[in-house]
């Protein structure tokens, strides 16, 4: 499987550029007391929140991170009229209501909720330049993955990310 399962908190940490030991200790409360703490060793900065505040939407922006309950994700696009977002996240054979969820993928999460408050934190480090499409993405993933394994598919557990790096400045 190459896109094997991936913890909320680690896909955000390595997405914002946190490496190393520093990434052994990102987990959602980690990431979520770094809102209160400017101190962080991740460099995380708070942006909005809907803890005791209204959350101020017009802060938010592609590339920030997304933290409700138990789970983050990294925000890819604008807000929409009803206040849903769209994220990219991933999740470790989470249950669900109707089923799990296993892998990462797209989601969308209502800003204006009042069931548990929600966070919204800036990296510092590594914020969003530019967007890409997602199918850019995908397409220099299927092609560096092609090359380094000569058209033959192989069931491959790891990190996608191996299969970017080259391929970046194409988008």
């Amino acid at each position: 499987m190459l896109f094997a399962s991936e913890d909320c908190s680690s896909a955000v940490g390595k997405a914002t550029g946190i490496l190393g030991d520093d990434l052994l200790g990102v987990y959602t409360g980690s990431i979520k007391s770094a809102y209160t703490n400017s101190e962080n060793v991740y460099g995380y900065k708070p942006v909005t929140s809907s803890d005791g505040e209204k959350i101020n939407l017009e802060k938010i922006t592609a590339g920030d991170i997304y933290v409700r309950g138990n789970h983050t994700a990294i925000i890819t696009g604008g807000i929409d009229n009803y206040g849903k977002v769209q994220v990219f996240e991933f999740n470790r054979d989470i249950d669900l209501e109707k089923n799990k969820f296993l892998g990462g993928g797209m989601g969308k999460y209502d800003l204006l909720q009042k069931e548990k408050p929600i966070y919204i934190l800036r990296a510092e480090k590594n914020d969003l330049k530019e967007s890409a499409e997602l199918s850019d993405v995908l397409k220099i993933i299927d092609s560096n993955y092609n090359e380094a394994f000569n058209h033959k598919p192989l069931d491959v557990v790891g990190d996608c990310g191996v299969f970017i790096a080259e391929g970046v400045e194409e988008i």
